[in-house]
């Protein structure tokens, strides 16, 4: 008779795992789980999280004290994953750099506060004017606002070079990450153009120009653009120099955080990826290729057809007809991986974000990690097809403070821009725009 595998090591050590290099494992728990298994968790725990986002709980996660994962064929692996378009963690590179802008930190933490409300941002870019590169002048005009109710203020800047060159669509922006009253996540974002159009544009100039309002403006900034480690490291991994552009800097707030979603565009406009670098506290990840998240959909959504976790099913499928027609869906590979990159995953939206059912799932096939301070996390991305999708948490009790910056090729520059035109309300348009061996999810079911 066979021996079977208590269910710490047989999750552990399943085949078909991912081990995301550079994180330590994660196994998700329930208070209703086996009582070894539990023992196990409380033996070998290093940390312990309780997800939930904007009001719904996500389970329980425990990152166990073992080993980090490493690639396996070392660079190489590491390339490999980044051609595939699977996370990369970079543990402790920025911890350094970070040990030496402690009053910078502090800065950030004050900076969200005064952004929460209108005239904020404003006042505080009016105080720091004179620290502005040469060229740069804040704009006294309000760019145009988005329809999105989420956003706080945006306030403009331009710059002007030598001779006639100039650049007058440049912004900052605030925004709540949510309209959850529970969620006090907050962001801010330096970009240029008009949003959506432009966030395709290959102009190599404004993105330098807002990589240089970065490093001026963005408390922290220069411990991830000016760290000589971790440039080495994504160099060596992507097999070509990368420059962090289009930064984005997140409060991630308890009952914060992100649906899943990628950061690749339908056109090839120099981003290979995205860099986040946790600066302060705490955050937790599901972090996986949109074609591995497509296994997983597809796996899980086989294991709810053969009659596992019947409240699920219930909830998500009332009509009879709807399971069938997922199940249709899930086995279209290019139906499915094109479904998956749509905002909010499209029609899959209410499984991927499902908590805890789909979110333990994911973790313990090995797509789950912690970022700390120092950390940076690679997000590959080549297209809508090989991208990285992410889904992030809030691992910490108080809002934590993390930067986004796009991976953008070295690329010959674009041609100088045209003079200002006259009406200072005109801007440049730059529209450039296994089936494996299964695992079932019983275990991580709710108690009903």
């Amino acid at each position: 008779m066979p021996v079977v595998a208590p269910l710490f090591e047989e999750i552990l050590e399943a085949d078909d795992r991912e081990a995301i290099p550079g994180a330590r494992p994660v196994l998700s728990f329930h208070e209703g789980d086996d009582a070894e298994f539990l023992r196990r968790i409380e033996s070998e725990q290093r940390e312990r999280v309780e997800l939930a986002r904007r009001g719904v709980w996500h389970g329980s996660w425990a990152e166990l004290s073992r080993p980090r994962a490493v690639a396996r064929d070392g660079l190489a692996g590491l390339s490999r994953r980044f051609a595939d378009a699977r996370p990369i963690l970079l543990p402790r590179v920025a911890r350094g750099e970070l040990d030496g802008v402690r009053p910078e930190i502090a800065e950030a933490f004050a900076l969200r506060e005064r952004c929460e409300r209108p005239g904020g941002l404003a006042r505080w870019l009016a105080e720091r004017e004179g620290e502005l590169p040469e060229g740069f002048t804040l704009q006294r005009r309000r760019p145009p606002r988005t329809a999105d109710g989420r956003d706080v203020e945006k306030v403009a800047l331009a710059w002007r070079g030598a001779g006639r060159r100039g650049v007058r669509d440049l912004w900052i922006k605030t925004g709540r990450l949510s309209d959850h009253p529970e969620d006090a996540s907050m962001r801010l974002r330096l970009a240029f153009g008009r949003e959506v159009d432009d966030d395709a544009s290959a102009d190599e100039l404004r993105h330098e120009l807002v990589a240089e309002l970065t490093d001026a403006l963005l408390p922290a900034a220069r411990a991830a653009t000016e760290n000589g480690a971790l440039a080495a490291a994504a160099e060596a991994i992507a097999g070509e120099a990368l420059h962090l552009r289009g930064a984005i800097a997140y409060w991630n707030a308890p009952e914060g955080g992100a649906r899943f979603h990628h950061d690749a565009f339908a056109v090839d406009n120099g981003q290979a990826g995205v860099c986040f670098v946790q600066v302060e506290g705490r955050t937790a990840w599901l972090a996986l290729s949109v074609a591995d998240l497509a296994g997983r959909v597809r796996e899980f959504c086989e294991c709810l057809a053969d009659g596992e976790l019947p409240w699920l099913v219930d909830e998500l499928f009332a009509a009879p007809s709807s399971l069938p027609r997922l199940l249709e869906l899930v086995a279209d590979e290019r139906r499915l991986t094109t479904e998956l990159a749509l905002p909010g995953c499209g029609l899959l939206g209410p499984l991927t974000d499902r908590g805890p059912e789909f979110t333990s799932f994911l973790a313990d096939a090995g797509h789950a990690l912690l970022l700390e301070a120092g950390d940076a996390l690679l997000l590959p991305n080549h297209g809508l097809g090989r991208t990285a999708m992410h889904s992030v948490f809030c691992a910490s009790h108080l809002p934590s403070y993390g930067i986004s910056f796009a991976l953008r090729r070295a690329r010959p520059s674009a041609p100088d821009p045209p003079p200002p035109p006259d009406d200072p309300d005109e801007r440049p348009d730059a529209r450039e725009i296994r089936r494996r061996r299964r695992r079932s999810p019983r275990r991580r079911g709710r108690a009903r």
